[in-house]
C-alpha cells in the first residue's frame, strides 16, 4: 500500500524496490525496534511491537485513503504536486505522535520513539536518493 502512495503521488522522489520495499523497510523496523528495545532493557518487547506494527499498518492505510483522494482530487482537474509530499509528511508526522502516545499510554520508555526516528532517517536515503 505504501509502495502504491509512493509510486502514484512521489514518484519523481521514490527509487525503492516497487516489488519487496515495503517488506524490506519493515521488517528492517521492527529487527531494529527489537535491538533497540533490547539495548534499552524493555520488558513488554513483544506488546511494543505488536504496537509497532499496528501503527505501520494503520499509517499505510492512511496512505492508501489520502492517495485515493489525490487521485479524486487530480482527475478532477486540480494540481496536487505539492500536497503529495505534504500529506506523507502528515501521515508521517501522525504515526510519530501515534507511536509516542502508545508508548506513553503503555508506560515504555519513550527513547524507543527516538529509535523509530533514527530508523527512519537511516532507511530513507534508500528509498529517495539514488546513489
Amino acid at each position: 500500500m505504501v509502495t502504491s502512495y509512493f509510486l502514484n503521488h512521489l514518484q519523481s522522489y521514490f527509487i525503492g524496490n516497487p516489488l519487496y520495499g515495503d517488506l524490506i523497510y519493515f521488517s528492517g523496523q521492527l529487527l531494529f525496534q527489537y535491538l533497540a528495545c533490547r539495548l534499552l532493557g524493555e520488558k513488554n518487547i513483544y506488546d511494543y511491537l505488536g504496537h509497532l506494527s499496528i501503527i505501520s499498518l494503520f499509517g499505510a492505510l492512511l496512505l492508501f485513503c489520502l492517495g485515493l483522494g489525490l487521485d479524486f482530487l487530480q482527475s478532477i482537474g486540480l494540481e496536487i504536486s505539492m500536497l503529495q509530499p505534504f500529506i506523507y509528511g502528515l501521515v508521517f508526522c501522525w504515526m510519530f505522535m501515534e507511536h509516542r502516545r502508545s508508548l506513553l499510554l503503555s508506560d515504555m520508555d519513550s527513547r524507543l520513539s527516538y529509535t523509530w526516528v533514527l530508523y527512519r532517517l537511516l532507511i530513507y536515503p534508500f528509498a529517495f536518493i539514488s546513489f
